[in-house]
């Protein structure tokens, strides 16, 4: 009784399963035909064979398929249930198809047991009775079963005995060691039933569970084709739709260095289509220096790879660009068959590093002419005040006279060359007062007309009377330099070497008009001209042609239109290429009161006042002759190079103005009026400073808080004396006029 409910449990285990809800077949069942053994052996052949043929047929779907297989088993199976389970996540199984007899009744679900499902989950055929557990295709030694729960053998065994449950045969189906579920046979007791399953039933069911065992594994297989398939697709639209996107250009060759795949960013960088690039020789079509493509090769002949290798490549319309290549060889089957790598435009970055290299080299020249003003003014110093002193001279010849006169113009052209110099290299010199366009023209043309002569250019000039205007000559005239400078070097290969100069007034403004019949600036380089460090000469020209032997900084215009814009004024460009070029400089009418630059004379403070000066410079000559100048006005005049020495004589003496340089190699003038401000005692003389270099404008803020005057070298002599002459007026309470400088 114990083992009849032991198998009735087991059955109630296939809840969901409808394996054993046979019930009500008395009455109405068929009684099974008496066939022949050989007959029957014959039939279940056939039966083999059918399967067999219908296994190589397609169907819709595999359930399809595993239907019609079930329809032809059943009737042969003395079976009034056959039930395909398939394996669901979790180990559970549901049934998906059945064949039933023509006639069963259904009778409810068993409860479901956990158990029964984990029979099932072994993957092992076995065979359920009213009498025990029967297993098959396994080794004797296993059972394979569990001890089943007291509460499922009780409700199992009422139901086994209500529904007339006789037998049960399980046989997995596996794709290799994977279970996917089972075929499930079932009998129920009647008086015309075979209680026994014919063996060659069983073999066909193992035929079945083969035919559905591949199936399976074929659809498997087809399943995780597709999927692989899938991925595939969209991991090929993935690295497609970044191919297409790279903002960098991806390539590779083949062995001999020909490109055969190409990104299309080629299109942006290089000018050339995907289409276009493929074939082309990697080194050769694409290297600019012969020198740069054969580094290429042996660096990665020697390392089997390049990181960010610099240089310079033609592009389609035949301009160069810095492109940095990564790239390495690729193999294929061991042997290296081309090479594959990134190439990034770094035009841009490049031209970046070599402006702040520019900068950095003007930063360095703005130093060196900064010292280099600072020795040279004072020996242009010396030689403007001696000559001054000499005309001074009442009894001197006119030849004489003559001579002076000379020198010292020549002396002040030095001393415009020199503030050239500093403008150029990035420094401020001069300041805003009242000039003539027109003079600072010719100014500038003395200053280049010895240059221009010797290289065959004649300058035609037109220049008209103008009105005076406030304006910083020494910067207008470093603009009007830069404009025939590149007028210049415009005509190199003109036949016709001439440039044209013209000064006027054009309603409020006066102009200076200065054309070429040179090469022109083509149009799309109209709008950067006065861009910082845009150039087409020298290396940055396009080929062999003229402008190529020329040096250029890139600086000129862009320095020339900052110092306009500052004068409220404008420059304008009209060019043509092939015919000329031709700039418009314009500056606003300011009113303002003329500067004359007469013959010096000697001018003192009226009456007889006499000051006590001390002079501080390193120079001898030029303690000298401020000494000799002064002293012809009237003062008394004491001099030294040394800052501790001055700082003991105010101490010591009475001394009304101290004349100072601020740069001195013992003490500097900014340390010495440190300690003149710091002594006690009320009795600070007048301190007037003068130097050769420029000052920033916060430094000279500075000094100009401390100083009466700050006056640059080299000056006229008329120019101290004035200086002088205001210093002791404001010593003395009355408010002094202030002069250009």
């Amino acid at each position: 009784m114990l083992l009849t409910i032991i198998v009735s449990v087991a059955l109630g285990m296939c809840v969901g399963i409808g394996v054993f809800a046979l019930v009500g077949h008395s009455g109405g069942t068929r009684s099974p035909k008496t066939v022949k053994p050989h007959r029957q052996m014959t039939a279940f052949a056939r039966l083999r064979t059918d399967l067999w043929k219908l296994s190589s047929k397609d169907f819709e779907s595999d359930l399809e398929f595993f239907q019609v297989i079930l329809n032809m088993v059943g009737p042969q199976s003395s079976a009034q249930r056959i039930t395909y389970l398939a394996r669901e996540e979790g180990d559970s199984f549901i049934p998906r198809l059945e064949w039933q007899e023509d006639g069963t009744a259904h009778g409810d679900f068993l409860p479901f047991c956990a158990d029964i499902e984990t029979l099932f989950g072994t993957g092992r055929a076995f065979r359920l009775t009213s009498e025990g557990i029967h297993r098959t295709c396994l080794d004797e030694g296993d059972s394979g079963m569990q001890q089943l729960s007291t509460e499922c053998i009780e409700r199992v065994g009422e139901n086994f005995a209500r529904n007339g449950i006789v037998e049960l045969h399980y046989f997995p189906v596996k794709v290799g060691k994977k279970l996917m579920g089972g075929i499930l046979l079932q009998q129920c007791s009647s008086p015309e039933s075979t209680r026994d399953v014919p063996k060659p039933v069983i073999h066909i069911l193992d035929d079945v569970v083969t035919i559905l065992s591949r199936t399976l594994e074929k659809g498997l297989f087809e399943s995780v084709r597709l999927e692989m398939e899938e991925a595939l697709r969209r991991s090929e639209v993935k690295y497609r739709m970044i191919f297409e996107n790279l903002h960098d250009t991806y390539f590779r060759t083949d062995s001999e260095g020909r490109i055969i795949l190409v990104s299309p960013s080629c299109l942006k960088i290089f000018g050339y289509s995907s289409d276009e690039m493929m074939g082309m020789n990697f080194t050769k079509d694409l290297f600019f220096s012969v020198q740069e493509r054969d580094n290429f090769l042996k660096t990665i002949g020697l390392h089997g790879q390049v990181q960010e290798f610099e240089g310079q490549m033609r592009t389609k319309d035949g301009h160069l660009l810095w492109v940095s290549t990564n790239a390495h060889y690729f193999s294929s089957e061991g042997e290296d068959i081309g090479f594959e790598g990134i190439l990034r435009d770094i035009t841009e970055r490049k031209s970046l590093e070599e402006q702040l290299i520019r900068a950095e080299r003007m930063a360095a020249v703005g130093t060196l002419a900064g010292g280099v003003a600072h020795e040279f003014n004072n020996i242009n110093l010396a030689v403007l005040g001696y000559s001054e002193l000499g005309m001074f001279r009442k009894d001197l010849p006119e030849d004489v006279k003559n001579y002076f006169k000379t020198i010292r113009r020549s002396a002040l052209r030095a001393k415009n060359i020199t503030s050239n110099l500093l403008t150029f290299s990035g420094g401020k010199t001069g300041s805003i007062g009242s000039g003539n366009l027109s003079d600072v023209v010719t100014e500038t043309l003395i200053m280049l007309d010895h240059e221009v002569a010797s290289k065959g250019v004649h300058i035609v000039k037109n220049l008209r009377s103008v009105p005076h205007t406030m304006m910083d000559t020494t910067q207008i005239g470093q603009v009007i330099l830069n404009i025939l400078i590149n007028a210049h070097h415009a005509m190199i290969e003109s036949p016709d070497k001439t440039i044209t100069v013209e000064t006027g007034v054009d309603d409020a403004w006066v102009f200076v008009k200065i054309g070429d019949r040179g090469c022109g600036i083509p149009p799309e380089h109209l709008n950067q001209i006065f861009s910082p460090f845009f150039s087409t000469k020298g290396e940055h020209s396009h080929g062999a042609d003229a402008q190529s032997s020329v040096k250029g900084t890139g600086l000129g215009l862009s320095i020339s239109h900052t110092i306009v814009s500052n004068h409220k004024g404008s420059i304008d460009v009209v060019s043509k290429v092939g015919e000329g070029t031709t700039f418009t400089v314009k500056l606003p009418i300011v009113p303002t009161r003329a500067r004359k630059d007469s013959v010096p004379s000697q001018v003192g403070v009226p009456g007889a006042v006499c000051a006590t000066i001390l002079i501080l410079d390193d120079e001898p000559d030029l303690r000298q002759l401020l000494d000799t100048f002064l002293k012809t006005l009237g003062h008394e005049v004491l001099t030294t190079g040394d800052g501790q020495e001055a700082l003991n004589i105010i101490g010591e003496t009475h001394v009304d103005i101290v004349i100072v340089d601020l740069q001195m190699p013992k003490m500097t003038g900014t340390v010495f009026l440190d300690r003149l401000h710091a002594a006690p005692g009320s009795a600070t003389p007048t301190v007037i400073v003068m130097t050769g270099k420029v000052m920033s404008k916060e430094r000279e803020e500075y000094h100009r808080e401390r100083v009466f005057r700050v006056i640059r070298k080299p000056f006229k002599l008329n120019e101290i004396s004035l200086h002088v002459s205001d210093a002791l007026l404001s010593r003395a309470g009355v408010a002094s006029g202030e002069h250009d400088i």
